[in-house]
């Protein structure tokens, strides 16, 4: 299901429904607070699970499986970019990502090995922007949070941008707090008017794990690195 966005004009929250699920539209750049306090929890402990699975993509674990979507070569070929292909492949450390890959792919499992966290990084062939939305489950592979980061070289008064937006959802996968942060490579806060986005590409928040693997047809490879 893809997400659109409209811009946010007040700090209360507005439903709409988006075929089978209900979400929350909201600009980019918005943010707003969880308004209550059993929301205030949620949004609590759901950070707390981000900062241990952020940690545990970084290291090198039995718990962390990479694949890479590579790129169609008559195609890539044709055009004189790299073209995704429907392939993906298992790549067995950090080191070894295939010089055609196109996404790279991470996936993190829990001791019960459910899927807790997932990563997605465009390549970006001219080096001008380093993307990445990274997905966030509960034991029940429903989507908690997603995180999308874009760091970049062109478009605002900065040597070096990093954009960051982290959606939070409740039990129901409503859309219950969003951050938003623009700041230049030492931190600094960065004005947002000043900048031309060039880098915000289309993305997907999915409602869960398996419509995400689905969609993105992974669990095959699943099964043959197994």
């Amino acid at each position: 299901m893809k997400l659109s966005f409209i811009l946010r004009t007040s700090i209360m929250t507005v439903l709409f429904p988006c075929l089978v699920h209900s979400y929350i539209f909201a600009s980019e750049e918005s943010f707003f607070e969880a308004g209550d306090e059993k929301s205030q929890k949620v949004v609590s402990f759901t950070k707390l699970r981000i900062k241990q699975y952020d940690s545990d993509l970084r290291k090198d674990s039995p718990r962390l499986k990479l694949f890479a979507r590579i790129a169609d070569p008559i195609k890539s070929k044709k055009e004189g970019y790299l073209v995704p292909s429907n392939k993906i492949v298992s790549v067995p450390d950090p080191n070894s990502w295939p010089d055609d890959t196109v996404n790279s792919y991470l996936v993190l499992f829990d001791e019960s090995s459910s899927v807790v966290a997932f990563e997605d990084t465009p390549s970006s062939e001219s080096g001008d922007w380093s993307n990445t939305y990274t997905y966030y489950f509960d034991k029940k592979g429903t989507t908690i949070a997603f995180k999308r980061y874009s760091g970049f070289f062109m478009g605002c008064p900065a040597s070096v941008s990093k954009e960051t937006s982290v959606y939070y959802y409740d039990e129901k996968h409503q859309l219950i707090h969003k951050e938003y942060t623009l700041v230049n490579e030492e931190g600094a806060p960065i004005n947002q008017k000043e900048c031309d986005f060039m880098y915000r590409h289309e993305y997907k928040i999915y409602y869960n794990w398996d419509e995400l693997a689905s969609d993105i047809d992974v669990l095959k490879v699943f099964k043959i690195s197994e």
